[in-house]
Parts: C-alpha cells; sequence; structure tokens
C-alpha cells in the first residue's frame, strides 16, 4: 500500500495534502494544534478503521478522501460516517457499511487475514489490521490493542498468525476453563434439584419426568432452540439484503427513466425553474442529470447489486445448512425426548429455574469447546506460530539494540503487561521495535505511520537511529513530530539537509485552523472524478 494524496473538508473548509512520497515523510511543526494528527488519522478512518480524531474535529460533518495504491490497484477513496465511495479502474462502487467496504477489500482488492472467533470464521476489522502499523497518538496501551471496538489483543495475535499461515486460538489459561466450567456445574446441579423437588409436586410432570432425562431434555431443547434462533437471524439478514436489492433496482429503473432531453421538452423544477436532478446517498449527493454522472452511478449500484447477491447466496447456504442439522437432529433425538419438549411450554411454574439452567448451559458449553479447541488444537501449527512469535520478539529486541547500545529493555512478548507500564519514550521505542519487526517478519504490505514518534524526551541519538532504520526498510513511511525551539531553529540540520527524508514543514499551518476556506475549491476538484456534490 502506498498512500499517495490525503484530504479532509466539507463546502465550508477542506485541507489537502499531496506532498507525501513513497519514502520516508516527516510532518513537522513548532507548536501543537497545526494538524498533523488530522492528517494522519484521515488516512486511517478513510480507509475503515474507527474514529480516533481529536477532540476538536467532529468527523461525521466531514468528507475524508485518500488516493492511494493496493496491492497494484489506483484507487480513490472517498469516506462520510460508515458510507464509503471508492474508484477503481475508473469504476465508481458505494458502499453502505465498513463490512460491505472490508467484504469487497477482501474479494476484489487484497485478501484480508482470516482467523476463528466464537467458532466462526471471521475477516480481521480494519482497526484491528492497521494497528499493525498505524500507531495514534493516544490512547495507547502496550499491553493490549489500541482501538479494542469489541477484539482484544487475542484477535491480534490471530491474525499473525494468519498472515504469518498458521491457525492458533485464544491464549487461554486451561486450569481456570476447568475451573469455571465445574463452578457453573455446580451451580446448574443446585437448580435442577429446586427443578426435580417442584417437579415431585406438580402432576403435568408425571407423565413424562419417570422416562425421561431431564438434564439431557433440557440441553436438546437448548440445542435446538440455538438452531431455531440461528435460522431466523439469517432470514432476518437475507430478508434485508433481498429489500435492499429491490430498492437499488427500483433506482437503477429510475435513473434510466430520467431522460431529459424528450421531444415534448425539459423536466424542471416547478419551482425554481433548475434542470438539475441530485441523487442522494447517505450523505453524498450526485447531479444525476448529467448522463456521464448518471451511468457511473448506475453501475455503481449495479456493482453493489451483483455484492448483495453473493451475501444473500451465502445466507441460502448457511440457511440450507442449519435446515439440515435441524432435520439430522430431531431424527437422532429419542421421541420420548420430544415428547417433552411438546409439554415444555406448559410448565411455567419452574420457568424461572429453568431459564437459569439454560443460561448456564450455553456458558458451560462455550466453555467447553474453549476448552476443547484449545486443549487438541494441531501441536504443529501451535509450534510453528510460536517460531513465528519468537522471531518477531527476537527482531524486538534487535532493533531495541540498535538505537540504544547497553540498552537493559528487553522484550519477552508482542505486548507489555498490564503490570509493566511502559511510558514516555520508552512507551515510543516499543512501538518502534513491534512495529518495525512486524514489518520485517510478516512482510505486510502497509506503511508505517507513527503520530508523534519521538514524544516522551526521546533521545536525538535514538531519534537518528530510529530514522535511518526506517530509510533501511524501503518502504513508505509516515512520521510526525512536534520539535522544541532549539530543534525547529536547527531543523535544517535536523531533518532537511538529508537526501533521504521528505521533510513536510507544518509551522506555517495557523493554530487550530489546519481545514480553511482556501482549499474548498480543491477538495471539490478532488471529488469531481466521483460524481459527489457538496
Amino acid at each position: 500500500m502506498i498512500i499517495k494524496k490525503v484530504a479532509i473538508g466539507n463546502s465550508q473548509e477542506a485541507y489537502v495534502e499531496s506532498r507525501i512520497n513513497n519514502g520516508v515523510n516527516i510532518l513537522f511543526s513548532l507548536d501543537n494544534n497545526k494538524g498533523k494528527t488530522v492528517v494522519l488519522q484521515s488516512i486511517s478512518y478513510t480507509l475503515g478503521a474507527s474514529d480516533s480524531f481529536p477532540d476538536g474535529i467532529d468527523i461525521k460533518n466531514y468528507y475524508t478522501y485518500l488516493e492511494c495504491t493496493i496491492n497494484e490497484k489506483d484507487l480513490k477513496i472517498v469516506r462520510r460516517k460508515n458510507c464509503i465511495l471508492l474508484i477503481e479502474n475508473e469504476k465508481l462502487h458505494i458502499f453502505d457499511s465498513i463490512s460491505e467496504f472490508k467484504y469487497f477489500v477482501n474479494s476484489s482488492i487484497i485478501p484480508l487475514p482470516k482467523y476463528k472467533k466464537a467458532n466462526k470464521e471471521k475477516i480481521v476489522d480494519f482497526s484491528v489490521y492497521y494497528e499493525m502499523s498505524i500507531i495514534p497518538q493516544d490512547k495507547r496501551n502496550p499491553a493490549n490493542i489500541i482501538n479494542k471496538m469489541g477484539c482484544n489483543k487475542d484477535d491480534f495475535l490471530k491474525m499473525i498468525a494468519s498472515i504469518a499461515g498458521h491457525a492458533i486460538l485464544p491464549n487461554s489459561d486451561l486450569e481456570k476453563l476447568k475451573s469455571d466450567i465445574k463452578l457453573k456445574k455446580d451451580e446448574k446441579k443446585n437448580l435442577e434439584k429446586k427443578v426435580r423437588f417442584i417437579q415431585s409436586n406438580k402432576k403435568v410432570f408425571e407423565s413424562v419426568s419417570k422416562t425421561i432425562d431431564i438434564e439431557e431434555s433440557e440441553t436438546v431443547r437448548l440445542q435446538l432452540q440455538t438452531l431455531e434462533s440461528e435460522h431466523i437471524e439469517i432470514k432476518k439478514k437475507r430478508t434485508r439484503e433481498i429489500n435492499r436489492i429491490i430498492k437499488l433496482q427500483e433506482l437503477i429503473h429510475e435513473l434510466n427513466s430520467l431522460n431529459r432531453k424528450v421531444e415534448e421538452g425539459n423536466l424542471i423544477c416547478g419551482e425554481c425553474g433548475s434542470d438539475k436532478v441530485i441523487y442522494i446517498k447517505k450523505g453524498f449527493q450526485f447531479d444525476t442529470s448529467n448522463k456521464d454522472v448518471r451511468k457511473n452511478i448506475i453501475s455503481a449500484i449495479e456493482g453493489q447489486i451483483l455484492l448483495k447477491n453473493e451475501i444473500v447466496e451465502e445466507y441460502n447456504l448457511n440457511i440450507a445448512k442449519i435446515i439440515d442439522s435441524k432435520r439430522s437432529f430431531m431424527m437422532n433425538t429419542p421421541k420420548e425426548t420430544l415428547d417433552y419438549l411438546v409439554y415444555h411450554e406448559e410448565i411455567k411454574n419452574v420457568n424461572q429455574y429453568l431459564e437459569q439452567i439454560e443460561k448456564l448451559d450455553v456458558e458451560i458449553s462455550e466453555l467447553k469447546n474453549d476448552l476443547e479447541i484449545s486443549s487438541t488444537i494441531n501441536g504443529d501449527e501451535n509450534k510453528k506460530f510460536l517460531e513465528v512469535k519468537n522471531n518477531i520478539v527476537n527482531e524486538m529486541n534487535k532493533l531495541q539494540a540498535k538505537i540504544e547500545l547497553d540498552t537493559s529493555t528487553i522484550y519477552k512478548d508482542i505486548f507489555s503487561t498490564a503490570s509493566k507500564i511502559l511510558s514516555g519514550s520508552t512507551e515510543n521505542e516499543y512501538y518502534f521495535c513491534r512495529t518495525v519487526a512486524l514489518s520485517n517478519v510478516l512482510k505486510h504490505d502497509l506503511p508505517i505511520i507513527v503520530d508523534s514518534f519521538r514524544d516522551g524526551e526521546l533521545s536525538t541519538s535514538k531519534e537518528k537511529k530510529m530514522i535511518d532504520i526506517y530509510i533501511s526498510l524501503n518502504k513508505q513511511v509516515i512520521l510526525s513530530a512536534t520539535l522544541k525551539d532549539e530543534e525547529y531553529a536547527n531543523a535544517q540540520k535536523k531533518y532537511l539537509m538529508n537526501d533521504n527524508l521528505n521533510v513536510i514543514d507544518y509551522e506555517s499551518v495557523v493554530k487550530y485552523n489546519l481545514l480553511n476556506e482556501s482549499y474548498v475549491s480543491e477538495f471539490k476538484k478532488l471529488l469531481l472524478p466521483l460524481n459527489i456534490m457538496i
């Protein structure tokens, strides 16, 4: 991936950064609040990551724009909230959500890492994916990932394993899993005693309880209920996608019918007389009175329909699998158990206890599943991943020794521990060593982007060594730095005399005023190929 141009703006204010090159770039200034963070955050945000903008930027009010090359494909991407527009080979694609965009990137741009989560295959979230090489200024946490959003460091490690060609599972403590299972089983037994006591006084149980194992029956009911819930949920998702396809097909029909030049005359607005017809899509506006614009929009919508048809087909396959599972499960379940389940709705007086038992069954099942998978994981795969992990940690230590010859810092894992707090320059050194090590070992194609890379009183000698290592990577690196008075005065010697650095000075930017009216015209021109009106 190569970043070529990044921009952010709306109809009142904007900023365009087009000075970034393929080598090592340093965005620097004397003061903070010059907009360097806004520019770097715009890159990852446009690529699908979560919002990490400074407090002064309400990103919902802005469009972000990016020109980049991914897997030898030249792309132009615009994001507004969670809607993304993309041009690839002069073809416009529109995505209603980050999930749709991720699905398209994985299938059409570059395969993304996949791993097992909750016993299902998951495509890595962008916020986890980019954390291999994009480090923001705020919310850093060496003991975990920065942007959790429902993920944690286990997701990060499983992603690394996937990139390396291996499969691992969460780093669970087997003994703790066993202990948790025992505690929940004991709790379940106590509840079942109460249920049996109630049953002994209720005639509704007399005909069935003598021949049935209630615990087994409840397990069967729970499994059937789970299958039915999955069936209903997937059908809902399929219906939503089908309804969206119908709406998109209707929209294409309407756009095809917009022939402005007919024998009877032109179609105009009865109030203002304008012959413009505007198509609005989640904050984006397109002038569909232009034939070429309308053609591009129709092509993008057709692409959306194809993508949604693929999603519907996946749902159809999943529904068929669930139906087969239900049929097979019913055939292999004793008749007595099925009879018991018929009467289940009449057992209202023990409903509260049974609900608690069901909840415990789910929790026990999940814990058993984690235990079984963790215990039976292929030894060779696990060993191979440990080799990759050790290679990364060893590389981190080699890099640490390069920037500090007599270092006392020894990394023992890819992540730090909660008890070992890294801050200031040691935190920056950690992220430097980790991002470069991941790049060297995994050979991934992402640029390295570090906001405030020398924060925390990083010494000049360490900074120089870091920059030399960045240059040696022969890949795109984008850094930001805020300098002290004497450092800025010596910037000519510090940065500008190094021919291998692309130095971008932000000191001329008015504080808190990166976005301004002077860039609006240029920003609008960038959006024209995507037919966006602002």
